[in-house]
């Protein structure tokens, strides 16, 4: 659902349009079929794609509290210009959720159809934007389409901004594109 957002199959008659196309994904999966994994994983995952090129990571995922082993990966990322955009988190409250409250990461809240913070997104020091996150359409398994809600879904379409700055200006930092997206954000 969240791969969708960013970079499914645009200008095709069917299903829906990305946000991202014509960007490129390089996915890696750090949780199992439950959803549960360990930081190590997730950390592994950061580096590879680090590692690998990319130069927005979207995650959207996280666990309350403060972790050292995803903060460390965090800063590896943004130590080589690469901008993390993760999820802030579906608890409705300002509770540490990582790693979408950590340094170095764009951390993204969800907001509704009235453009306000939605009812289950987490807010706080931590967040950095918000996008559309209530009933987004996007692609599913064995090729069908469907509604999901989520700072998950908003978390994507930060990251599809932010690669598409990055693909019309390739020279700017991960700090100057996460500024261009907050300082032209409606408040």
């Amino acid at each position: 659902h969240v791969a969708g957002i960013v970079g499914a199959a645009t200008n095709n008659a069917a299903g829906v349009a990305s946000l991202g196309f014509p960007l490129q994904l390089i996915i890696y999966k750090v949780l199992d079929s439950t959803g549960s994994g360990s930081d190590a994983n997730v950390a592994q995952g950061i580096d590879l794609a680090v590692q690998a090129g990319a130069q927005i990571i979207s995650m959207s995922l996280g666990a309350a509290g403060y972790s050292q082993t995803l903060q460390a990966a965090m800063d590896f990322a943004w130590e080589h210009n690469v901008l993390v955009v993760a999820a802030t988190g579906n608890g409705l409250g300002n509770a540490l959720v990582y790693p979408g409250e950590g340094n170095h990461v764009l951390g993204v809240a969800a907001t509704d159809m009235n453009n306000t913070v939605a009812d289950f997104s987490n807010y706080g020091n931590g967040t950095k934007i918000a996008a559309p996150g209530v009933k987004v359409l996007s692609t599913l398994p064995n090729n069908s389409y469907g509604l999901e809600s989520g700072t998950s879904m908003a978390t994507p379409h930060v990251a599809a901004l932010a690669g598409l700055l990055y693909m019309a200006n390739p020279g700017l930092s991960a700090a100057a594109i996460a500024q261009r997206i907050q300082q032209t954000a409606q408040t």
